[in-house]
């Protein structure tokens, strides 16, 4: 747990860094704005000196910004993590009679379809919740074929 000490301590003195370098953060932000249509590299220099503003101020309060590698390797993981729940639970409802999915995945996959059938997902009468939830599982209807639940809504295993 000190890992998450130090994070949430590191986390904490990030306002104060952006406070520190204000002008810069304003020569950035203003850059931002002036343009019409953001283009990629277009305040790539006023980024530049707002994150070296940062960097310096960070190591002079004996702290660090987090590393853009670090977090990488953090998002592969836990997609390799997702890929692997998704396979065990699909192996699981394939070959044990209690599902491991629960029916309000069901449901919520369900809501997703009737977005990208540009439908309200509260067409699906048992559908309670914030219709972002739909919006974002809504990669589950073209991933993958195990995601289209639509001849599984009369399974016995799930009712309503």
């Amino acid at each position: 747990m000190e890992a998450v000490k130090s994070a949430k301590d590191r986390f904490r003195k990030y306002p104060l860094l952006v406070a520190q370098c204000q002008e810069t953060a304003k020569q950035y932000a203003a850059c931002v704005l002036e343009k019409k249509t953001l283009r990629k590299n277009d305040c790539e220099a006023e980024f530049a000196r707002f994150k070296a503003c940062l960097v310096k101020v960070a190591a002079s309060k004996n702290t660090r910004l987090m590393d853009l590698s670090s977090f990488k390797k953090h998002c592969v993981f836990a997609f390799f993590l997702r890929i692997g729940l998704i396979t065990y639970a699909n192996l699981h409802d394939t070959y044990f009679s209690v599902p491991y999915t629960d029916i309000d995945y069901k449901v919520f996959t369900d809501a997703a379809r009737h977005i990208t059938e540009n439908t309200s997902p509260f067409n699906r009468h048992t559908y309670r919740y914030t219709p972002l939830l739909a919006f974002v599982l809504t990669p589950n209807i073209y991933l993958h074929k195990d995601f289209d639940i639509a001849n599984e809504t009369n399974d016995s295993r799930y009712p309503g």
